[in-house]
C-alpha cells in the first residue's frame, strides 16, 4: 500500500489497481492477480478425519461429565474450552501406538478403551484460579478397576484459596461418571460408528447413573493429614467408563451466616477409568517376534593365592584339581 496524490479522492479499483481514502489521505494498493486454491495432501485429509472422531467422542464425555440442567447451579467450574482439551488429549493418544511403530501417517482409524484411558486419565479440567496443582487423586483398590480414590493435598489447596476476614472455609466432593464409547471409522458412509463390541453391551449402565447428593460441607480446619479416601460406585464388570471427583470451596462468613461460593476455584480432575483387563490391552499391529541375544558375558578371573600368606587355602586348592 501506498500514499498517492489525485486531483480528488478516488475509491475503488481501476485495473490492476485499488484506490482508497484513510483519514482524509489517498491510498493504492496493488489487486490481487490470482486466487490459488490448494486441496491438501492426503494427509490433511486424514488429520481432519481423525479430529472429526476425536471430537465426537470428547463432546460425549464432557456432556456426561459435565452433569445435568440441575448441577448448573455450580456455575463456570471448567476450565476454558474443556472440550478442546478433551478432544487434543484423546487425538494425542488415538496417535501414540503408531508414532511407536514408525508408520508414516500415524492417524487412528479407531479409538480403543485403552488408549483413551491412557490419555485422559488425570486429565486437569479445573478453572485456572483453581489450586489444582496442589491436589492429588490416586486410585486405590484392583488393578484397573479401583474401588476407592484417595485424595491428598486439600490442606495445602485450603492455604493457597485467600479468605475473607472471619469466613471460614469448606469443602464438598461432586462424583461425574461417564461411559467410554469405543469408535471406529466406516469407510463406506465415511463417518465414526460405535465398535460391534460397544454395541452388544448397549444396555449395561448406558447413562451416567444419578449421583444424588454430593458430600457434606467439611470445614477446612478438619482435614485429615493424609487425605480423604472417596469410595467409587462400580458399574457392571463389563462396563467402561470414567469418574472424575469435582472439589467445591466456600466461603460461610460469622456475621449473618454470609455463604459465598468460589466456583473458580473448583478442582475439577478425571481420577480413574474402569474397565475388564482385556480392554486395557493394546492391540497388537505389526508387531514382529523379537530375537533374544545372550550376550557372553567372560568371567571375571580368579586372584591367584599366595602359599606364602595363606598355606591353607593354597593347599585346598590344589588338592581339588585331582579330583577334576
Amino acid at each position: 500500500m501506498a500514499k498517492v496524490t489525485t486531483p480528488h479522492p478516488i475509491h475503488g479499483k481501476i485495473g490492476p489497481y485499488i484506490f482508497s481514502v484513510r483519514n482524509g489521505k489517498q491510498y493504492i494498493r496493488q489487486a490481487p492477480t490470482e486466487y490459488k486454491f490448494r486441496q491438501g495432501t492426503p494427509a490433511h485429509g486424514l488429520n481432519r478425519q481423525e479430529f472429526a472422531g476425536a471430537a465426537k467422542l470428547a463432546a460425549d464425555i464432557y456432556r456426561q461429565i459435565r452433569g445435568s440442567k440441575a448441577s448448573k447451579k455450580l456455575g463456570a467450574i471448567f476450565c476454558a474450552y474443556p472440550q478442546n482439551r478433551i478432544t487434543a488429549r484423546l487425538k494425542q493418544g488415538a496417535e501414540r501406538d503408531r508414532k511407536l511403530l514408525g508408520e508414516r501417517f500415524h492417524y487412528a482409524q479407531e479409538f480403543r478403551f485403552h488408549d483413551t484411558a491412557r490419555a485422559i486419565v488425570g486429565l486437569d479440567l479445573s478453572p485456572d484460579d483453581a489450586p489444582s496443582d496442589q491436589v492429588r487423586m490416586t486410585p486405590i483398590g484392583p488393578l484397573h478397576n479401583p474401588t476407592h480414590v484417595q485424595v491428598t493435598g486439600l490442606d495445602r489447596a485450603a492455604e493457597a484459596i485467600v479468605g475473607f476476614g472471619n469466613a471460614r472455609l469448606e469443602l464438598r466432593f461432586h462424583l461425574r461418571q461417564a461411559r467410554i464409547q469405543e469408535l471406529q471409522f466406516n469407510s463406506e458412509t465415511e463417518s465414526w460408528k460405535t465398535t460391534a463390541e460397544a454395541a452388544n453391551d448397549h444396555n449395561i449402565a448406558v447413562h451416567t447413573r444419578p449421583l444424588t447428593a454430593p458430600s457434606d460441607w467439611i470445614p477446612a480446619e478438619i482435614i485429615p493429614a493424609e487425605g480423604f479416601k472417596i469410595p467409587i460406585p462400580q458399574w457392571h464388570p463389563d462396563a467402561k467408563y470414567a469418574t472424575s471427583i469435582l472439589i467445591e470451596w466456600r466461603q460461610v462468613h460469622a456475621v449473618g451466616r454470609k455463604v459465598r461460593h468460589l466456583p473458580q476455584k473448583t478442582v475439577v480432575k478425571i481420577a480413574s477409568l474402569h474397565a475388564p483387563a482385556a480392554a486395557w490391552q493394546s492391540p497388537k499391529r505389526h508387531q514382529h517376534p523379537t530375537e533374544i541375544h545372550h550376550l557372553h558375558i567372560p568371567q571375571k578371573p580368579q586372584p591367584k593365592l599366595d602359599w606364602r600368606t595363606d598355606p591353607a587355602t593354597f593347599i585346598q586348592k590344589a588338592l581339588q584339581k585331582i579330583q577334576v
